[in-house]
């Protein structure tokens, strides 16, 4: 029995524990203040801005920031901090530190690959030669894919194709390196790196990197059958002035445009070569007995079908009149009895809002929800305002007329917030610093005086019954339309 006692005795305390924490919370979600601070900084060229939300006495706290300046663009800045720690900076650290280990990583892969590849050239020339070859042939194949679906992206598959075809990554080579030669690099590596876990894979950039300094100033200067680079074309077109520059971009953007037209001639010219050959295979290029035949019947068959048609038309014809005629008075009062039942349907909705109207509970509710938002406005709004504002407009007298609207708002306002009017020149410029605090208790407490009030519930009953209403009228509507459909096909 004592256990059993111990055991409720331990069991009453975790629940009264566990009471104790969501009574904690829940008050101090309720009664701990949300506190805002806006800055903001107007200058000619510049606006500078920093907005921060807080709560449990600056444990959880979220910033904003912008920055504009006229020769730097705008800048966006986004922070939040638990307990002073920068949520932000710590992700921006692990996500650094992945991309350094991958780096290292795909280094380490690198040089491990051009390792094997120096013993393959020592120990098998023959060998380290023939795989050159293919990695070099496979980089060719893809530049050619890739400059066929730059010229030609509709025939390549679209501007998707070669998207996808731009960013796919370099295909691996596989060598056929004895065994005795592979080492294997760790499969965490490899995985990092974003390679498959084959050691003996080998891309056309590791033989170049093997590729003595005589051989590469040979490939540079254009003595091999490759096409220069992209930065090397890029940095001659640079180097020239601005004539030549415009004269070599006009004959490559002419030469792609004639490339294109003259590819599409050829190909509408073998159409018609096709077209041609069939006409003269099947015995002349007009239309042969056999076919005109064939249309000629088909068209006797559509004149007797329109004229059966017509037949039918006619010999019904004094039914479909007799059943118009003998059916005209219905649809006529069915018209009239739906007309007048919307006019009254629409009467009684009015009697009943503008009784609603002038109904003294409603007028209340209307004074006790302005009276609401009037507390609850003066609640969010901030409880000081410093800073000032120079400004003028175009005109003078809107810069009065904004003057005189200021000084019916200034004494609701706290703090030495003031306005500097210029009334010779268009000018805005100036700062302020807002703070302000929210109690979720008091929004909470206006919120439930106002939903027990007997006239809010007074117009929440008045609109469930509208409501109730208006889906009964279109039930009834839609019910009286599917009769009358059934009538007329009865």
């Amino acid at each position: 029995m004592g256990v059993v006692l111990a055991i409720l005795k331990i069991i009453g305390i975790i629940l009264l524990i566990l009471l104790g924490l969501i009574l904690v919370i829940l008050l101090s979600v309720l009664f701990i203040p949300i506190c805002y601070r806006a800055e903001m900084e107007k200058l000619p060229k510049s606006i500078n801005s920093d907005a921060s939300v807080s709560w449990f006495f600056g444990a959880i706290k979220v910033c904003v920031g912008f920055t504009w300046s006229k020769g730097a663009g705008r800048k966006v800045t986004k922070d939040l901090r638990l307990f002073g720690i920068s949520l932000f900076r710590i992700r921006n650290y692990f996500r650094a530190r992945k991309k350094r280990r991958a780096e290292k990583a795909r280094q380490a892969y690198r040089r491990e690959r051009i390792r094997k590849l120096e013993e393959l050239k020592k120990q098998d020339p023959e060998a380290f030669e023939k795989e050159r070859r293919k990695a070099l042939e496979r980089k060719r194949e893809r530049r050619a894919k890739k400059a066929e679906a730059a010229e030609a992206p509709d025939t390549a598959g679209g501007p998707e194709a070669g998207f996808a075809e731009q960013s796919s990554p370099d295909i691996l080579i596989n060598a056929d390196v004895p065994d005795a030669k592979q080492a294997a690099l760790p499969s965490e590596e490899l995985q990092a790196a974003g390679h498959e876990e084959d050691p003996t894979s080998f891309r056309a950039e590791d033989f170049e990197a093997l590729e003595t300094p005589s051989a590469a100033e040979t490939k540079g200067n254009g003595s091999g059958k490759g096409r220069p680079s992209l930065r090397k074309r890029i940095s001659e077109l640079m180097s020239m002035d601005v004539t030549s520059r415009a004269k070599t971009v006009t004959k490559k953007l002419r030469g792609r445009v004639r490339s294109v037209f003259v590819k599409r001639g050829l190909r509408i010219k073998a159409m018609k070569a096709g077209i041609s050959k069939k006409e003269s295979a099947e015995g002349g290029s007009g239309i042969s007995g056999k076919s005109f035949d064939a249309r000629l019947q088909s068209l006797n068959d559509k004149l007797d079908d329109l004229a059966i048609k017509l037949l039918d038309l006619l010999d019904d014809l004094p039914i479909r009149v007799t059943s118009f005629l003998i059916g005209l008075p219905r649809r006529i009062f069915g018209l009239l009895s739906r007309v007048f039942g919307k006019v009254t349907y629409t009467i009684a909705i009015l009697r009943k809002v503008v009784n609603f109207v002038q109904d003294p509970r409603t007028r209340a509710f209307i004074r006790m929800a302005m009276r609401t938002l009037r507390k609850f406005l003066h609640h969010v709004f901030p409880r000081r305002i410093r800073g000032f504002l120079h400004y003028g407009f175009s005109d003078p007298s809107w810069t009065g007329i904004s003057l005189g609207a200021w000084s019916i708002v200034a004494p609701q306002v706290r703090g030495g917030f003031r306005l500097e009017p210029e009334f010779e020149d268009v000018v805005f410029e100036g700062e302020a610093d807002l703070r302000g605090r929210i109690f979720l208790f008091y929004i909470l407490f206006l919120g439930l005086r106002a939903y027990l009030n007997k006239n809010t519930k007074f117009v929440i009953r008045f609109m469930r019954e509208m409501s109730k209403e208006a889906r009964s009228s279109e039930r009834g509507r839609t019910a009286a339309q599917g009769e009358e459909n059934v009538g007329e096909v009865a």
